[in-house]
């Protein structure tokens, strides 16, 4: 029988931010993506959130809502403020989503790039001038030339140990000092006003361009998705993502997981290296005591020409785990 499009999705997250207001005692906070994120994973810290498809890690709810917190902190002790940028590039693993989470809380713009020539670098840097960058240490070199280049105030921040940079672990660290997650609070704004994303657009022409998303607009649009599903917390059991995170696909499925989606990183392999894809966020506390049910598997990728022009596969090992 066909899904007919409905409102639950909408009264599910109604009935979430209402709390948030309720508590904060601020209207626009329906639509302030971190405080959302945040009380999601509150919600639920025994929940699954995500599983690393090629190096076989998981990570609760919790543990993501901690290291989330401890990311925000070291982010605003680092000097970050409302209206920088942070770019993530990096291919898709268990830790892309903490920095992502993190600039929701401290409403810094998140610039989502996956270039890996110099040029498309320092056209994108010129232009949104990133105060931070997150990426793996083989491509460390590269954006640390470019900020020379550009001459940019840029903290470069690499998810792998580096004897050059300074690495991820070693970046939470700095916020070990901050206040604990019970007493964290996320940065106050207009989410009206406040952009969340710099997506870069597809099928444009000329330089590489970016288009501006605010809070609101991912509020307000994201739980459209599962407009014709019916059950909330986890309207899929969930979702398999092979998009990388430059592809609104795999960003959607970042910011939807307040329905209690499972992320699972599918195993990509292509050029050498094992690349999972990322994970769907938070889930609701009812969502860890439902019974066990068929596997319900949700399949985001682009388009699979893509993945064969880049020598691409999904590994049968990662599925299988994906839907077991």
């Amino acid at each position: 029988m066909p899904r007919v499009a409905n409102d639950a999705v909408l009264w599910f997250l109604g009935e979430l931010t209402s709390r948030i207001v309720a508590e904060s005692g601020i209207p626009s906070d329906r639509y302030h993506m971190g405080k959302i994120i945040l009380q999601s994973l509150k919600d639920a810290p025994d929940f699954l959130m995500q599983i690393d498809g090629a190096r076989d890690d998981k990570e609760t709810n919790k543990s993501a809502l901690e290291r989330t917190v401890r990311c925000a902190y070291a982010m605003k002790a680092a000097g970050l403020k409302i209206g920088d940028v942070v770019a993530l590039m990096a291919p898709n693993h268990i830790d892309l989503a903490i920095p992502f989470y993190a600039g929701r809380d401290s409403a810094v713009f998140c610039l989502q790039l996956v270039f890996v020539i110099s040029d498309d670098l320092r056209i994108a840097f010129n232009v949104n001038k990133p105060r931070m960058v997150f990426c793996q240490s083989e491509k460390a070199p590269v954006v640390q030339s470019v900020v020379n280049e550009l001459k940019l105030d840029t903290l470069i921040v690499t998810f792998d140990k580096s004897d050059d940079f300074c690495s991820f672990n070693e970046f939470l660290e700095r916020g070990m000092d901050g206040p604990s997650v019970e007493e964290f609070r996320p940065t106050d704004f207009d989410p009206e006003k406040t952009v969340a994303l710099l997506i870069c657009t597809s099928g444009t022409t000329g330089l590489p361009k970016s288009a501006v998303v605010v809070h609101k607009n991912l509020a307000i649009t994201a739980p459209y998705m599962f407009s014709r599903f019916n059950d909330f917390p986890t309207p899929t059991q969930m979702s398999l993502v092979v998009s990388p995170l430059i592809w609104l696909s795999a960003i959607l499925n970042y910011v939807r997981g307040d329905s209690g989606t499972r992320g699972v990183h599918a195993g990509i392999e292509g050029r050498g290296v094992l690349d999972p894809a990322p994970p769907a966020i938070a889930s609701r506390a009812r969502s860890a005591a439902r019974p066990a049910v068929p596997c319900k598997l949700s399949v985001h990728m682009p388009a699979t020409s893509l993945l064969y022009k880049n020598g691409c596969r999904i590994t049968h090992r990662a599925y299988e785990r994906a839907i077991l």
